[in-house]
């Protein structure tokens, strides 16, 4: 016979033995479901950090690119034969003394844009296309315009008939006389997302606008932008600032950061959005959440029939 047995009535000790089961849920429950808040905050924190930092290495990344192509496009610059070229306007003689460059640049670095301009803004020999030439680039290369402008270099992101592309435009000069530009550029597409991909393992997305919303100007993963993003995006473009949400998409748990990504002149052209799975961090929490009360629920049942 238990020691509640000779002290209670089986009455009383049913009563207690609730009294003492409720407790013992509250003792448990309560601090359970501190913990698994607890947790999920500081999960949600460090993934936050991981999707910022993610984001910053490929702000970073288009950054050394940029660098990159304007060392590129300096070194053609200051080329004499190119200068030559250019000055006599002989675009036979420019193109065989920069087609071998241009297959190097494509070979080494992935270029796809290397382009001469005449002022303001006129192409003049494009070594990615070179049978079109002399149409005028004003009316959307900007970065064009201002280089001639100010004859001065400018680097920078810009979106061009080949898409979007990390540019480096430079001033040709012979002697004190500004003969135009010549630009290098590498794109920023899905192959670059794919490439950091493999680094952390998440999915990136690069989003724009369009006429009539928005689209992924670069992905490493194939799926769709849904309509019902649209809002978001747009006040993201207003807003002009790194935020973090967390979504359930696909049977999977993500916190998502979405961060701009501007062009030469600081104006949003695109958002970055880094989603990080916290799909697993979620499902050991309430597994633990889950042993602790099951725990609890154990002994008391072992109480209740001793």
């Amino acid at each position: 016979m238990s020691l509640l047995t000779k002290l209670f009535p089986a009455t009383v000790k049913y009563r207690v033995l609730c009294i003492l089961t409720l407790i013992m849920l509250i003792l448990t429950i309560v601090p359970a479901i501190q913990f698994y808040r607890l947790y999920m905050q500081n999960t949600v924190k460090l993934m936050t950090e991981e999707g910022v930092q993610i984001h910053n290495t490929i702000l970073n990344t288009l950054a050394y690119r940029g660098k990159s192509m304007a060392m590129l496009a300096s070194t053609v610059a200051e080329n004499n034969k190119v200068i030559n070229s250019f000055a006599n306007n002989d675009r036979k003689a420019l193109l065989e003394e920069t087609g071998p460059l241009f297959a190097l640049f494509k070979k080494k670095y992935n270029v796809n844009v290397f382009h001469f301009h005449k002022p303001p803004a006129t192409s003049f020999l494009r070594l990615h296309k070179p049978g079109k030439f002399g149409d005028d680039l004003s009316g959307f290369r900007f970065t064009v315009v201002e280089a001639n402008k100010t004859k001065k270099p400018i680097v920078g992101l810009e979106k061009g008939k080949f898409g979007l592309s990390s540019r480096a435009v430079m001033p040709v000069t012979d002697g004190n006389t500004h003969l135009g530009t010549v630009e290098v550029g590498i794109p920023l597409d899905s192959e670059l997302l794919k490439q950091i991909k493999e680094i952390y393992h998440n999915d990136i997305s690069l989003v724009g606008k369009t006429d009539n919303g928005f689209k992924f100007i670069a992905k490493s993963h194939n799926l769709t932008l849904p309509v019902s993003q649209f809002p978001f995006l747009d006040q993201l473009f207003k807003d002009n600032k790194t935020v973090t949400r967390r979504v359930s998409k696909d049977g999977k748990e993500l916190v998502t950061t979405y961060g701009p990504v501007h062009d030469f002149e600081g104006n949003v052209m695109a958002i970055l959005a880094v989603p990080v799975d916290i799909t697993e961090n979620i499902a050991n929490a309430k597994k633990t959440v889950l042993a602790i009360i099951g725990l609890c629920l154990g002994i008391l049942s072992v109480a209740q029939y001793d």
